[in-house]
This record gives C-alpha cells, structure tokens and sequence, in this order.
C-alpha cells in the first residue's frame, strides 16, 4: 500500500532530488511510486505549493449560477405559470437582487424546468376514435369516397364519387361532377355534390341505406374547428340514415 502523501513529505522528496537522488531510489526508500516524486518536484520547480487543491465544480443544473438566481426562476414560473424561458430571462433581468450576476440562457432555464416534474408540459390525451362496426347485411351500410382534382386532357377538373356496399360487393353508383378548369381547385368534395350523389342512388335502389360511411372528409363530418353535427349530418338523420 503506498503511503499518503503531505506537504511536509512533499518538501522532502525535492530536497532528495536536488541533492542528486533519483526519482526511484526516493520511491522505494518513501513507498511511493516514482511519478508522484516526479509530479511534486516539477511542480516546485514550476513555482507551485505543495498543498493539493481539490477542485469541485457545483454539481446540478445551474451549479454555476448564484442560488438567488434559481430560487427568482421558480418564483416568476409559480407567478407566472404560462411564462416560458424567454419571458422568465426578461424577468430576471429586471430584478434587482440579481443586478450584475451572471443569468443563464433560455435553454438552461428551460432544462431547469424540465427537471421539476410540475413544470413539465403534460401530454394532451387524444381520445381514440373507435372503428365503425363491420357491416353483416345488404343495404346496411354505403360507403362513399371520393377522387378529387383529377385533370383532363383539355385541362378541367373534376371529382369522382363512388357509393358501394361492402357486402353485398357491389357498386352502388359512380358520378363525376366538375370542379372547375386552371387556377386553385378544392381537393374536397362539394356538399351538393354529395347530396345529389346519394340522392341519385336512393333514387336508383329505392331504399335507404341504415347508415353512410365516408373517408372522414370535414365537409361532411366536420372537425374540431366546426359545430357538431354538420349540415351533412343533420340531413341524413331527417332521412333516418346513420353515419359511420
């Protein structure tokens, strides 16, 4: 076991040096290894002391800063709860008890805040939008979907909407409808047109479908943006015909 160095074993093992001892002859008659002779001998040399000096840096995210500049960033985000690391920065240059300190960047206070569970930003729970039920009977259910802004030769467009029943195989009834020529086509499909599509089929078949299934387009079933039910839906349910 090699014995524990001192500033007073220190000294000596330079004065055996430069009194023409070496490095190993001082290690074995010391036990210590000879690079721990040569270490503190250069390093008088050099000028340095020989006390050691353990260095510590502060251990957390923003060790480096003062506390008072941690405690101001929890503070202004319990103040301020919608407050993100820009405008705390801006808080914290304005406070006078941090007046001529060093402040972190937006980035170290954002990972100081991500390290406190409360502050995290909590994930937004998507309800899962259950799959329509498998129809098992004829007529039971349409399923209508659409090819939008297909180009023609002569540079129109137009829409296809295809009806079908699953189980009986079938098509129901396949329409196309313009949507115009050159400049900005809707790539979604016209309510009248759908209408007049399904009107068409019903027409044909001389029933009603139990409910129509589409593809989910927001003009015919809406979305978050839009009032529930839509136009589409509330003129289904007039028929008694579900939707999917």
């Amino acid at each position: 076991m090699m014995t524990r160095t001192t500033p007073y074993l220190r000294r000596r093992f330079c004065q055996r040096h430069r009194s023409g001892e070496t490095y190993t002859a001082i290690a074995r008659s010391e036990g210590v290894f000879q690079w721990t002779i040569r270490y503190w001998y250069r390093r008088e040399r050099d000028g340095g002391n020989m006390q050691t000096v353990y260095r510590r840096e502060p251990a957390g995210l923003l060790g480096r800063f003062d506390p008072k500049t941690r405690y101001c960033i929890l503070r202004l985000r319990l103040e301020h709860p919608r407050w993100g690391p820009n405008r705390i920065l801006v808080g914290l240059r304005k406070r006078p008890s941090l007046r001529g300190l060093p402040l972190p960047s937006e980035a170290s206070i954002g990972r100081y805040l991500h390290h406190w569970p409360r502050f995290r930003r909590q994930p937004k729970e998507r309800t899962k939008r259950q799959r329509p039920k498998e129809p098992t009977a004829v007529h039971q259910c349409w399923q209508i979907d659409f090819k939008v802004a297909i180009l023609l030769q002569d540079g129109c467009y137009v829409t296809l909407h295809t009806v079908r029943d699953p189980v009986g195989e079938a098509c129901i009834g396949a329409f196309v409808f313009s949507a115009g020529k050159g400049g900005p086509v809707s790539h979604n499909p016209q309510l009248e047109d759908v209408r007049a599509t399904l009107r068409t089929c019903f027409a044909h078949w001389q029933t009603l479908p139990d409910e129509i299934q589409s593809d989910g387009d927001s003009v015919l079933v809406g979305n978050h943006h839009q009032p529930f039910p839509t136009i589409f839906t509330l003129w289904l349910k007039g028929l008694d015909v579900g939707i999917a």
